[in-house]
């Protein structure tokens, strides 16, 4: 199977190598600037031009959902998998920006994070807690309230994760290869 996925890939890269020099080659001929709304010049070459275009577009957007399922593989190599989306990991994302920023948050504020309902994001948070990447801290003026904050462990693997994620996006986005 990951034979068959390493050939489709080097199909893709050559295909790519392809259509970047006949992008580079269409963007230096003048005879192929066609305006916005052209009707072309009646041999399909706009008709071709557009569907060159939808091509690029897909390759980019291909590119792109690739880029984010690295994103998702990267984080599960640095966190549990109980937190590597969805409320979870929305709610480390707060408290690590509320830690640089060194702000206290309030678990109703964390829990507002996770953008779900409350006590599937309380569930989240208590989860979170038990695994060591955050901690309640009590409010010493206000023995009723609790303050959540992201546990020096979840710092630590957050800033892993950020680390290599730089790493891996130092390459662009776009299909472009650097010559």
């Amino acid at each position: 199977m990951n034979e068959h996925i390493d050939l489709l890939l080097e199909e893709i890269k050559r295909l790519e190598r392809k259509l970047e020099t006949a992008l580079d080659q269409l963007h230096e001929d003048p005879a192929f600037a066609l305006s916005k709304g052209s009707e072309g010049i009646g041999d399909g070459t706009s008709a071709r031009l557009a569907e060159l275009q939808d091509d690029v577009r897909g390759i980019v957007l291909w590119k792109a959902a690739r880029h984010d399922i690295n994103d998702i593989d990267l984080r599960a190599r640095h966190l549990p998998p109980e937190a590597c989306e969805g409320p979870g990991w929305h709610m480390l994302l707060f408290l690590l920006t509320s830690r640089i920023e060194q702000t206290s948050v309030s678990v109703t504020d964390t829990c507002a994070m996770a953008r779900a309902p409350q006590t599937t994001a309380l569930r989240h948070l208590e989860l979170l807690v038990r695994l060591g990447l955050c901690q309640k801290v009590p409010d010493h003026s206000d023995a009723r309230r609790i303050w959540i904050g992201i546990s020096d462990d979840g710092y630590f693997r957050m800033e892993h994760y950020y680390r290599d994620r730089m790493k891996a996006h130092r390459k662009p986005l776009n299909f472009r290869r650097k010559r």
